[in-house]
């Protein structure tokens, strides 16, 4: 969760002319309403349901996927993904997570937005999650610093980075 998926991914599939998907797009797409609506009114087991039915259409070769944090982490998921391309997990620090998760629009984050008004609430949410999914995350293929992904020079300077070190 604000990793900055969405923003390195985008910028790699441009920079390298390939397909890009938003997953949390596409659950949209499919279910007819936003996610925090689907949190709202069917819970986070139908949300899963959906993303892991999502993931499964748009993985293809020459696409470029931002999932969602916890999408490696349900069902098999991720067995899955590392069978169907290359796995990257974007690691950033728990205090450059705070900071993006502040910065961005409240009621976009049905995991966290409770927490937004106690920032001492909110950094302890984001270490457990971050420990519950470890042992997910700790099984892609590469890691990737994303702690510098908040200038367009910085994701400029990744998104080189991110080529010479998986040969795109």
């Amino acid at each position: 969760m604000a990793s900055g998926k969405s923003t390195l991914a985008s910028a790699l599939a441009r920079e390298c002319a390939l397909a890009f998907v938003d997953l949390d797009e596409t659950v949209e797409a499919v279910a007819g309403v936003s996610i925090p609506e689907i949190f709202r009114m069917q819970g986070e087991e139908v949300f899963r349901s959906v993303e892991a039915s999502a993931l499964r259409r748009v993985a293809e070769p020459g696409v470029v996927i931002a999932c969602g944090g916890g999408t490696p982490c349900f069902g098999d998921n991720l067995d899955f993904m590392l069978s169907a391309g290359t796995v990257v997990c974007l690691r950033a620090s728990v205090d450059t997570i705070m900071r993006r998760l502040l910065e961005a629009p409240q009621g976009k984050r049905p995991l966290i937005d409770s927490y937004r008004g106690d920032t001492g609430a909110l950094r302890e949410r984001i270490m457990h999650m971050l420990a519950a999914r470890e042992p997910f995350y700790s099984r892609a293929h590469a890691d990737f610093d994303a702690n510098r992904l908040d200038t367009a020079d910085q994701i400029a300077g990744s998104i080189a980075l991110f080529r010479h070190q998986f040969k795109l």
